[in-house]
């Protein structure tokens, strides 16, 4: 295999369609169990829809192990020729900061506003909510600063960001080591450290131990995701990709024999999410569009997952 040149900035991506259904999908799926299982509505509608719907509901929250998947794929995707200079680093995040916080922000303020409206409702609780908290908020260290959530959902933002920073800074570390101007070797060694780190996530979940907000408890779904990528643009191959779906697939079947899995199996779908992403990737159709209600869906999906609790919350 010819060595890929070293551009200064990732290369244009492009569209993956299953993708963005599967990433709509996901969203949908955590709307259901929020409506259904963590919204003032819950008994109301819990008595109104019927009852495999409402089970179902409990599943629904397995969204979010999807969400980290399709991340690590197409993060990975995006920074995998990352030039070596920081610069070229700060310039990719601005781009993503750019997509990601201005709505984020919006909400924020939103929910702020109405908070700052509750308290002007004599006898009507409401959450105080400090400038310390919304700083924090902010810039997605809540979790760390023991803050007061602004967005209930932004927690998984919090990983988000910290999933492709931490990939980012592998990509250009790698680029400063020996033979870091050699493309597949600067590769390579993002690889190898990413694999390390999900080793150490994978036995933290076999182990039922908890990170907190810190990535490295779910690190193993980004990373699966990632395992992913590598497998799409030829730098691993078949049998690599079939070896981390049997040892994260190992992981997860000890972690549900001790008894520490999650009741309602989110670990499974982040493992079908990538057993999905991987058949998608080996038949040639991850491009393929799919229906146009999915395709709208994955559009939105950000949206929609921003704002569909503090709507949902009277």
């Amino acid at each position: 295999m010819s060595t890929p040149s070293d551009p200064a900035a990732p290369e244009t991506k492009p569209r993956f369609h299953s993708v963005d259904a599967l990433r709509g999908v996901a969203a949908l799926a955590v709307v259901l169990f929020h409506l259904l299982r963590n919204s003032p509505q819950a008994d109301t509608l819990a008595a109104t829809f019927p009852a495999p719907y409402v089970t179902a509901s409990d599943y629904a929250r397995g969204g979010v192990a999807v969400f980290f998947v399709l991340s690590g794929l197409v993060i990975t995707y995006t920074v995998r020729d990352l030039g070596r200079r920081p610069r070229d680093a700060l310039r990719y995040s601005a781009r993503r900061q750019l997509r990601l916080d201005p709505p984020y922000w919006a909400m924020m303020a939103v929910v702020l506003a109405i908070a700052a409206a509750e308290r002007l409702v004599p006898g009507l609780d409401y959450r105080s909510i400090g400038a310390a908290d919304v700083a924090a908020n902010a810039v997605y260290v809540q979790g760390f600063a023991a803050a007061t959530p602004v967005l209930a959902v932004a927690w998984t933002l919090c990983l988000e960001v910290q999933f492709y920073l931490v990939i980012v800074l592998l990509v250009l570390l790698a680029g400063r080591l020996p033979h870091g101007d050699d493309v597949t070797a600067r590769r390579r060694t993002v690889r190898w450290t990413a694999w390390t780190l999900g080793a150490a996530s994978l036995v933290l979940l076999a182990t039922g131990t908890s990170t907190g907000p810190w990535f490295l408890g779910t690190w193993w779904m980004f990373c699966l995701g990632a395992t992913v990528a590598w497998y799409l643009v030829g730098d691993v191959g078949p049998a690599t990709l079939g070896v981390a779906l049997g040892v994260v697939a190992l992981a997860v079947a000890v972690e549900t024999a001790t008894g520490a899995a999650d009741p309602w199996r989110t670990e499974w779908f982040a493992w079908t999410t990538a057993a999905l992403l991987a058949v998608l990737v080996a038949t040639g159709r991850l491009g393929v569009r799919p229906w146009g209600w999915l395709i709208f869906l994955g559009t939105i999906s950000y949206s929609l997952y921003l704002v569909h609790l503090p709507s949902s919350t009277p």
